[in-house]
C-alpha cells in the first residue's frame, strides 16, 4: 500500500493547523512541508504563478519534489511562458542533490521517492533526457523551445533515459532499444544491436508488447542471424501481451517463411557457384543510370560494375554517364560496405538454404549436421562444425540459447500473471 507524504495527509495537515493556505503565509518561511502544502493548494486551484513561488521556496531549501515539479511547470508554461532553460536548471539541480542513486532509502519510501510518484518522476526524467539530446518542447504548447547547444549533453541524456527506465517508465526503455538497435546519426550513437536487444527485453518484461514484436522482426530481417525459433517465440510473447499485429504475423509464420518469393530466391541461391557474388549482386532489373528507363528481359542481361557489383548498366554509354554523374564518388564506399552486405544477406538466406554455414558448400538437410544447441546452423561435416564453432559460432550460439530461455521465462511469467488475474 502506498504511503502518502505527510504534507499530503489531511489528518496531518489538521494536526499542524493548516486548514487554509492563506493562514500559513506568515509562518512557513523555513517549513518545507508547509511550503509544499501551500504550493499544492494553489496548483490544484489553477493559481500556477502563486504555486510556482512556493515550490521555488521549497526547492531552494533542497526539496527534490519541488525541483522536479518546477521542471514540469516551466516545460509546459504553467505560471508563465515556457522556459526550458530554467526548467532544466531545476532538473539538473535535483539530480545533483539526489546523486547517482535516486532510489536511496534516505530520499523516500514506498512508491513515493522524493515525495512524488515514481511514474511522474520517470516521465520527467525521460523528458529531461531528450531535451539534453536536442529535443524540442511540445509542438501543441507554443512557442517551441530547445536547449542552447552549450547545454546539450548526449551521454547525460542517455543516462537520464536509463534512470527513467529504472523508475518504471517503459517508453524510455523502448526508446533506448530503438536508439541502440538502429543507431542515431543525429545523436552520434552507433548501432549496438546486443544492447538494443537487452533494452527491448527489459521493455517487454515491463509489459510492452510492441517491443516483443520488434524483437521478432530483428530475428526475421537479418539484423542478426535469422532465427525462426526466436522469431516465433517473441511473436508468442507479443501475442500474450495483446499486440494485434503479432497475432496475424504468428498465424502467417510458416506461410511467410515458405512464400513464393523466398522459394525463388533460395532456389537461385542453390544454383549459384559463387556465393559471394550472389549475395552482393543487385537484383533490380533496371539500368542504374538515372536517365535510362530500360529493364532486363531476364536476369543477367545487363553488365555489373566490376568493382562494387552493386550497380548494373544496359550499355557502356550508360555506365560512363553514371560514373561521371555520381558512381565515381559512390563506388569506393559501396565496395567498403561489401563485407557487411554479404553478412546481412547471409543472415537472411542461410538459415533456410541448403548451404554449410562454414564452407558454404551445397548439401541436403537430411545429410547435414545441425547445431544441437541453437538448432539454427547447418554443416556438411563435423570438421566444418568445429571450425565454425571456434571462429565465432560459439558466442552466437550461446547468445541464441540464452535469448530463447529469456523469451520462454517472460512468456511463462505473462501466462502466470494472466492465470492469477483470472
Amino acid at each position: 500500500m502506498t504511503t502518502l507524504p505527510r504534507y499530503r495527509d489531511p489528518v496531518y495537515q489538521k494536526s499542524r493547523g493548516w486548514p487554509m493556505a492563506a493562514s500559513l503565509q506568515a509562518t512557513v518561511d523555513k517549513d518545507v512541508e508547509a511550503q509544499l502544502y501551500v504550493a499544492l493548494f494553489y496548483f490544484e486551484n489553477g493559481k500556477y504563478q502563486e504555486s510556482m513561488i512556493w515550490y521555488k521556496m521549497a526547492a531552494e531549501q533542497g526539496n527534490l519534489e519541488a525541483m522536479c515539479t518546477l521542471f514540469r511547470m516551466h516545460e509546459y508554461g504553467l505560471g508563465g511562458t515556457v522556459n526550458l532553460v530554467q526548467g532544466c536548471y531545476w532538473m539538473k539541480k535535483m539530480l545533483e542533490t539526489a546523486g547517482d542513486h535516486p532510489d536511496d532509502e534516505t530520499v523516500g519510501d514506498g512508491d513515493y521517492k522524493y515525495g512524488i510518484g515514481r511514474k511522474y518522476l520517470g516521465e520527467a526524467m525521460s523528458g529531461y533526457g531528450w531535451y539534453l539530446m536536442g529535443a524540442r518542447t511540445n509542438k501543441d504548447k507554443p512557442p517551441q523551445q530547445s536547449l542552447p547547444e552549450s547545454m546539450l549533453d548526449i551521454e547525460a541524456g542517455l543516462r537520464c533515459l536509463e534512470k527513467a527506465g529504472d523508475l518504471g517508465h517503459v517508453e524510455a526503455v523502448s526508446q533506448l532499444g530503438n536508439i541502440y538497435m538502429c543507431g542515431n546519426p543525429m545523436l552520434k550513437v552507433d548501432p549496438d544491436i546486443p544492447k538494443g536487444i537487452e533494452f527491448f527485453k527489459k521493455a517487454v518484461e515491463m509489459g510492452k508488447g510492441e517491443c516483443a514484436f520488434q524483437l521478432a522482426m530483428v530475428y526475421r530481417c537479418g539484423l542478426v542471424p535469422t532465427n525462426e525459433h526466436l522469431e516465433k517465440k517473441w511473436l508468442e510473447v507479443a501475442v500474450a501481451l495483446g499486440h494485434a499485429e503479432a497475432k496475424e504475423a504468428l498465424h502467417d509464420f510458416r506461410r511467410k517463411l515458405n512464400s513464393s518469393d523466398a522459394t525463388r530466391r533460395l532456389n537461385k541461391l542453390d544454383k549459384e557457384t559463387d556465393i559471394e557474388e550472389y549475395l552482393t549482386t543487385n537484383e533490380t532489373m533496371e539500368c542504374s543510370n538515372p536517365g535510362c528507363t530500360k529493364e532486363e528481359e531476364k536476369a543477367g542481361d545487363f553488365s555489373l560494375c566490376e568493382e562494387c557489383k552493386q550497380v548494373k548498366y544496359c550499355s557502356r554509354k550508360c555506365q560512363k554517364a553514371h560514373w561521371h554523374l555520381a558512381h565515381k564518388r559512390d563506388c569506393k564506399e559501396l565496395k567498403k560496405e561489401k563485407k557487411s552486405l554479404i553478412e546481412d544477406n547471409r543472415n537472411i538466406a542461410f538459415p533456410y538454404a541448403n548451404r554449410c554455414f562454414c564452407c558454404e558448400s551445397k548439401d541436403s538437410r537430411e545429410a547435414s549436421r545441425k547445431c544441437k544447441q541453437c538448432k539454427n546452423a547447418w554443416y556438411c561435416s563435423r570438421e566444418c562444425q568445429i571450425k565454425d564453432w571456434r571462429s565465432g559460432h560459439k558466442k552466437q550460439c550461446l547468445q541464441s540459447v540464452a535469448e530463447l530461455k529469456d523469451a520462454e521465462r517472460i512468456l511463462a511469467k505473462i501466462k502466470m500473471g494472466s492465470a492469477t488475474a483470472g
